[in-house]
């Protein structure tokens, strides 16, 4: 079981990019329309998403599960 779920979460959520990538669309984003993310129950193009949105994407890729 994933750390996450003892610590009370309830679900997890996968991504299948990196943190760097994130980084990169988020300083490039003409490059990046495609990049797709999974958000609290639907998916979403990265670029699209409020900077808030997107650092809370970005914190959620880089922990340690």
């Amino acid at each position: 079981m994933p750390d996450v779920l003892r610590r009370g979460g309830f679900e997890t959520q996968v991504n299948v990019v990196d943190a760097d990538t994130l980084r990169k669309a988020q300083a490039h984003p003409d490059q990046y329309r495609d990049l797709v993310v999974r958000v609290a129950g639907y998916s979403d193009y990265f670029v699209g998403l409020s900077p808030q949105m997107q650092a809370e994407i970005l914190m959620r890729t880089e922990m340690n599960l």
